[in-house]
């Protein structure tokens, strides 16, 4: 049996989403083949939030925090963890930081970037559902 990680991997892949299915709560569910609090980055997005880190001279140990305001809006800044945050890295640097409050809401979501190519097209940011996985067979 390949690795938990791998299988993770391998299910991003089926869900058409690139790359980068990483847990937010650093926890590999050992139980059954599935993961535990995850969110899935696209390339897209890992790409925009590396831009963010080198436009705005984010020092070594800081990423782009995720972060909920007190009424319940999302905002993103330069920032290092703090306890408790999830920290998605990259080459061994900080990618993105989830606030520790916010890492549960994240289960089953994908963080996406639109460049938005043609005129008026909205450029940002997206978090989205993740498409639901196909019933588990056993055999």
């Amino acid at each position: 049996m390949g690795s938990v990680s791998a299988e993770c991997e391998a299910k991003a892949e089926r869900a058409s989403v690139p790359q980068y299915a990483i847990p937010a709560n650093g926890l590999w569910s050992t139980t059954r083949v599935h993961c535990v609090e995850m969110v899935l980055i696209t390339d897209r997005a890992s790409v925009e939030l590396q831009r963010l880190r080198y436009e705005n001279l984010a020092l070594p140990r800081q990423g782009v925090r995720l972060s909920v305001d007190g009424v319940d809006h999302l905002s993103m800044s330069i920032d290092s963890a703090h306890l408790g945050d999830s920290v998605f890295r990259r080459d061994n640097s900080p990618l993105l930081i989830v606030e520790a409050r916010l890492s549960p809401r994240l289960a089953n979501r994908v963080l996406d970037f639109e460049a938005g190519g043609a005129i008026g097209a909205r450029r940002g940011f997206t978090l989205g559902w993740r498409s639901p996985e196909p019933a588990d067979v056993d055999a």
